[in-house]
């Protein structure tokens, strides 16, 4: 004895269905657009303390990205430094062992502001807490 699957049928019937209803509205992409939408990475730097080192011109800047570091979880202090002597730090950002992933994401989310470059920690940390150093000492 043969049976019919009316599955299949069901089925077709529930794809025209929203079909119809999505031409009436316009578009189809509302519907189906969650179906098949790929998970979004959320960037978190929570747990990272950074160090923003700064000169007086760039205030405002270092601020700025403060704020936005702190956003994503991330312990920041900032400290002014002199107009000179700072060559060496220029568009840098020195991190501890371990902490290059975290430096790349840093250098990314600024990079509207300064360019940075992520650069290893060679001499010893002699702040807790502390895995980033941002130098935002370009003079404007």
């Amino acid at each position: 004895m043969k049976t019919k699957l009316k599955v299949p049928g069901i089925f077709l019937l529930a794809i025209l269905l929203l079909t119809a209803i999505a031409c009436s509205c316009g578009s189809i992409t509302p519907l189906f657009s969650g179906m098949f939408a790929t998970p979004t990475p959320t960037i978190s730097l929570n747990g990272v303390g950074i160090r923003i080192i700064y000169i007086q011109s760039r205030e405002a800047d270092a601020n700025l990205v403060a704020e936005r570091l702190r956003a994503l979880g991330a312990t920041v202090e900032t400290s002014r430094t002199s107009d000179d002597g700072n060559d060496d730090f220029i568009n840098r950002i020195f991190y501890e062992p371990g902490s290059e992933q975290n430096a790349a994401i840093v250098a990314a989310l600024v990079s509207d502001i300064e360019a940075i470059i992520p650069t290893p920690l060679t001499d010893a940390n002699s702040y807790p807490n502390i895995n980033l150093y941002l130098w935002i000492a370009q003079p404007k």
